[in-house]
């Protein structure tokens, strides 16, 4: 897992700036119970729980890029 400085350059480059702000602000709501859902392009509302580490796997999914795969064929099997 990136340091969150690394971590918030790699979303301001993979999402641009201001979506970038406007993700870490709603993450700050969430943290403080005020909210409890973010809405992410191309996937919908996503529900994190405060006080766990959802927030955390959310910063490894959408700012790192860590389930980012990029195949040259589209696979024929996935195994789960």
């Amino acid at each position: 897992m990136q340091a969150r400085g690394v971590s918030i350059l790699s979303a301001i480059n993979r999402n641009g700036f201001f979506s970038t702000i406007y993700q870490v602000f709603i993450l700050t709501l969430i943290k403080l119970g005020i909210r409890k859902s973010i809405k992410v392009k191309n996937v919908g509302q996503v529900f994190l729980r405060k006080n766990t580490s959802d927030i955390s796997v959310y910063r490894q999914i959408f700012f790192d890029g860590e389930y980012d795969i990029h195949l040259k064929e589209e696979p024929k099997v996935i195994v789960d």
